[in-house]
């Protein structure tokens, strides 16, 4: 083999190293860029389901001020306020019960960039006192109702929008649904 037909093939080898390496790091990015988006889905689809349920079993959505923990919290249209009936605690697997004329206090609210929980219980209710990360990531939480007086709100919509960068690009995914109160 002469010098010229070495020095073709180690470039030819380089050629295709060089594209190799190009192949793999596109490859890269755009795995990285559907991993966030299948976070902020997923984080956003719990964090709906979540608000969902409670909404769904709650018997009101409160008009006027709750303080939770010393923290005033008042419905609108990014904080969400529901009175919910108390529960007993069951063996695990089992349906619990509803106590009769008591009412757990439940928030949904955003704190920078977390969507947050923070709840008041009855005496003997079976729910989890204080707040709770709900949500990460979250730009925006919307909350719409059926009706101006929250006191005969019926139905709430739920928009919640969500953003992350990646390798300098913004992915954003936004859910909206609409529940209704059952116990109203």
């Amino acid at each position: 083999m002469t010098i010229s037909e070495t020095l073709v093939t180690i470039f030819i080898f380089c050629l295709i190293g060089v594209m190799v390496v190009g192949i793999y790091l596109a490859y890269d990015n755009v795995y990285k860029v559907q991993i966030g988006y299948n976070e902020l889905s997923t984080n956003n689809s719990m964090a709906i389901d979540k608000i969902l349920d409670n909404i769904k079993s709650a018997t009101r959505v409160v008009n006027g001020e709750t303080t939770i923990d010393g923290n005033p919290y008042t419905t609108d249209n990014d904080t969400l306020v529901l009175e919910l009936p108390s529960v007993d605690s069951v063996e695990p697997g089992q349906p619990q019960n509803i106590i009769s004329g008591k009412f757990d206090y439940l928030v949904y609210f955003l704190d920078g960039n977390k969507l947050k929980s923070d709840l008041k219980k009855a005496t003997g209710s079976a729910r989890k006192e204080g707040q709770q990360s709900v949500g990460d990531f979250v730009d925006t939480l919307v909350f719409n109702f059926n009706n101006i007086d929250y006191s005969s709100v019926n139905k709430v919509e739920i928009i919640l929008s969500a953003s992350k960068t990646i390798k300098n690009q913004t992915l954003e995914v936004v859910s909206q649904t609409t529940a209704e109160l059952r116990n109203k």
